[in-house]
């Protein structure tokens, strides 16, 4: 949902927060927030966590955002996630405050993040994963999520194209930041011309429920009755496509997974046919190419602003990793 430390904690007059007053028509009053501690503050969403003071309960988590992205969230707590058989979080509620926005309240995950370089957190996340991705297929959810497949994928990088050349001009933008730009550029032109290839390797994955943005901040490690189980939070950006985009790295120059593969490969087998490690391999490469392209989009996004240095160093980086994809893919003939 956020990070674990809050970035401030109100105490003084909390029954007439926002948070506090919305959930109190979700709880009728039962549970009253004695602190309210800030854990995101974005233009789009704010998330909080409501504590009432009573040593030992878990507190409650409340997130405000826009209706056209709580949505899909409110569908895939009410209506999917009772279907699946995976460790998932206590699901209070959703308020409609507005024709624009709702609140959406969460059993708290607790203060432990996934760490992918330990060894017992990367078992959980590839049982959780292995089962997310073969019991969906067994469900009717298709009909009620949004394609996450290549063609979305495309369409990410078209708008982060256009994003850039849009605002290449802003005067921000200093001579060595455009290059990083127009290297950027170069690199999507080129994928782009070698997209066919890329959906023919695409059309042997199959197609399952993706979380599509599984990475570490948006995992939690909570104690359960007989031992640890993860929670996975945030799911806008999910939807119906390839496993691939699960299973791929969220940062760095690494290849490697950040779960299991052995242990997701046990499970994946009912589900993908003729699925071997090599293949599975190769398709954390193509998971990761799809990642970094929506990464590159969402920094594009902040390039109108006098502010540009960390959008302009975050594609740098994305950059490069997606180079090093390209060519786990489609070998040296890409560059």
């Amino acid at each position: 949902m956020a990070e674990n430390e809050p970035i401030s904690i109100l105490i003084n007059e909390n029954d007439r927060h926002p948070a506090s007053l919305a959930w109190q028509q979700i709880d009728g009053g039962k549970y009253a927030p004695q602190v309210i501690e800030v854990l995101q503050q974005h233009k789009k969403s704010e998330i909080y966590r409501l504590r009432d003071g009573t040593p030992g309960r878990r507190a409650i988590i409340a997130k405000h955002c826009l209706r056209k992205t709580g949505k899909l969230e409110r569908v895939i707590y009410e209506e999917i996630l009772p279907l699946l058989p995976i460790s998932q979080l206590r699901y209070y509620g959703c308020l409609e405050v507005a024709e624009s926005d709702l609140w959406i309240f969460l059993e708290d995950a607790g203060e432990q993040s996934f760490s992918p370089v330990d060894d017992s957190h990367r078992l959980l996340a590839a049982h959780w994963l292995g089962w997310l991705h073969r019991s969906a297929r067994q469900t009717g959810v298709v009909e009620i999520l949004p394609l996450r497949d290549p063609a979305y994928y495309y369409e990410m990088m078209r708008e982060g194209s256009e994003n850039i050349v849009q605002n290449i001009e802003n005067p921000a933008l200093t001579p060595e930041y455009i290059d990083i730009l127009r290297s950027v550029l170069t690199k999507m032109e080129t994928l782009e011309t070698n997209w066919g290839i890329l959906v023919k390797f695409c059309q042997d994955f199959p197609q399952t429920m993706v979380h599509a943005d599984f990475q570490p901040k948006n995992i939690r490690i909570k104690q359960g009755a007989t031992g640890d189980v993860l929670c996975v939070l945030d799911w806008e950006m999910a939807g119906w496509g390839s496993p691939a985009v699960d299973l791929a790295p969220s940062h760095g120059m690494s290849s490697s997974s950040e779960v299991d593969l052995t242990v997701y490969l046990a499970i994946a087998r009912e589900f993908w046919h003729n699925l071997d490690m090599p293949t599975l391999r190769f398709a954390v490469h193509v998971g990761l190419v799809f990642r970094r392209l929506a990464a590159i989009n969402w920094s594009s996004t902040e390039l109108s602003y006098p502010w540009v240095d960390k959008p302009v160093l975050s594609m740098e980086i994305y950059e490069k990793e997606l180079a090093q994809a390209l060519t786990h893919v489609f070998g040296k003939s890409i560059q």
